[in-house]
Order: C-alpha cells, then structure tokens, then sequence
C-alpha cells in the first residue's frame, strides 16, 4: 500500500478495498447494505471517508480476558459489592 493511503482523507471505491483489504465487489455489497458509511456528491462517484473505513475494521472488536475481567469487577462493585 503507498503511503498516499495514509494521507487520504477520501477513497474511492478501489482504493477503499485496498485499505480494508476486501474485494470491490465486497465493498459495494457493504454500500448497498449500509454497512458503510458514504457519500455520492454528484450522484455517480462513492467517496468513502478514511475515518469510516477505521470505524468498520473496528466493528466486532474482541475484548482480552483482562478487559472482561475489569468489566466484571466494575458491574459487581456497582451492584454493592456482591459476588455472582
């Protein structure tokens, strides 16, 4: 990947499958599916914010066994301390 992609602010749709590492036809499925946020300015071109690209490579994030473990003990403090 060149490091325009990193300075890109707007893909478009080849160039956002290339920065999530999916198929074109992938990206469109997520676009018709709206599943990915973006934009058609004059009503043809897709234009896809870098920052949208991020947030959907971050759906689904797999929390460690540590954050579930920190979770756990916030819920049971705030329930007044009682054990489950």
């Amino acid at each position: 990947m060149s490091q325009l992609m990193y300075t890109k602010e707007f893909f478009n749709v080849p160039e956002a499958a290339q920065y999530l590492d999916l198929s074109e036809d992938a990206v469109y499925r997520l676009i018709q599916g709206q599943k990915l946020k973006h934009s058609r300015p004059n009503g043809k071109r897709i234009y896809i914010e870098r920052a949208h690209c991020d947030a959907y490579m971050r759906l689904n994030t797999v929390r460690t066994i540590d954050e579930i473990q920190q979770e756990a003990v916030l819920r049971t403090q705030k329930k007044g301390g009682k054990k489950w």
